[in-house]
């Protein structure tokens, strides 16, 4: 009797232990589960942020182009403008010369 009772004790003992065993695996596997899930979700916040660089990282580049090509006019415009006033002071200089003589000859 008190064999059988001692086998019977050490079967539940182990059983229980077996159980608590079952039990901690279960929640292992929750947790990892749920770290999983969190880094799912990171990772896509992560990919939705890096997209949103990206596209205004683009943004950034077009704008840069265009003021680029803004500069490009201007620089343009400013040798246009040069241009101009080397030829308006020329035919003013020709103007006081054609002036200078005309009274010389007066």
């Amino acid at each position: 009797e008190i064999t059988a009772q001692t086998t019977r004790d050490k079967e539940r003992k182990l059983l229980a232990a077996s159980r608590k065993e079952e039990g901690n695996e279960l929640k292992k596997k929750e947790d990892l589960s749920e770290m999983v899930f969190h880094l799912q979700a990171k990772c896509a916040d992560r990919t939705q942020e890096r997209s949103k660089l990206e596209s205004e990282s683009e943004n950034m580049h077009q704008r840069e182009v265009g003021l680029d090509r803004e500069k490009a006019v201007i620089e343009k415009s400013k040798s246009e403008l040069n241009v101009r006033r080397k030829d308006e002071e020329d035919i003013c200089e020709r103007i006081k010369i054609a002036s200078s003589e005309m009274e010389n000859e007066m």
